[in-house]
């Protein structure tokens, strides 16, 4: 039986998980959204028997996510249900990062900044691996407050689309109570597939 506390927590989770779908239906225009169908399609057509090798190696783009959204769970905005990493893939994974300096400090108490300085370093780390933000496949962003995150919902867009442009990976939104770095309000973890 799970003690009142892990079930709440258990329910605070799902609850973040839920909001976090709806709140980042903002983050997406709809014209932005689209189907498993749309994807396939498009780097279908993307591609030419010229971009084929001739030796039958995989093409150039093999080292891409199979974009993964099930009809049956709706259209995502913001993130996808699942990506399918590319076989031979090496996982990379990213510690929370938050908006701390090389001191370890929180830089700034600004929401949407300390949003777009975590995701500076998370993709820090993933270049230093020698990936790529496309190569991000799972993210989790943890928020102190899912209201300041609403509020600021056009800034994240604005600052996602300068770093990721329009790479959305699978993504949790979860509210905790606290975060281990002093003044943090956002803290972002990711799993990258390098080729």
């Amino acid at each position: 039986m799970a003690s009142p506390r892990s079930t709440r927590h258990g329910e605070r989770r799902a609850a973040g998980t839920a909001h976090a779908r709806a709140v980042a239906a903002d983050a997406r225009t709809d014209a932005d959204a689209r189907t498993d169908a749309d994807a396939r399609t498009d780097a279908a057509d993307a591609r030419t028997d010229a971009d084929a090798p001739a030796d039958g190696a995989a093409p150039a783009d093999a080292d891409a996510f199979e974009v993964l959204n099930p009809a049956a769970l709706g259209v995502p905005r913001g993130w996808n249900h699942g990506l399918l990493a590319p076989p031979g893939g090496r996982a990379l994974f990213v510690a929370g990062q938050t908006a701390g300096g090389a001191d370890g400090h929180v830089q700034t108490p600004d929401f949407a900044a300390q949003f777009a300085l975590a995701l500076d370093r998370v993709l820090a780390v993933v270049r230093a691996a020698g990936g790529e933000p496309s190569h991000i496949g799972r993210m989790t962003i943890y928020v102190t407050d899912l209201a300041v995150y609403q509020e600021a919902r056009s800034e994240l867009g604005a600052a996602w689309r300068d770093r990721l442009g329009r790479h959305y990976p699978a993504i949790a939104l979860v509210e905790v109570s606290g975060l281990v770095d002093a003044g943090a309000q956002v803290e972002i973890e990711a799993t990258a597939i390098l080729p």
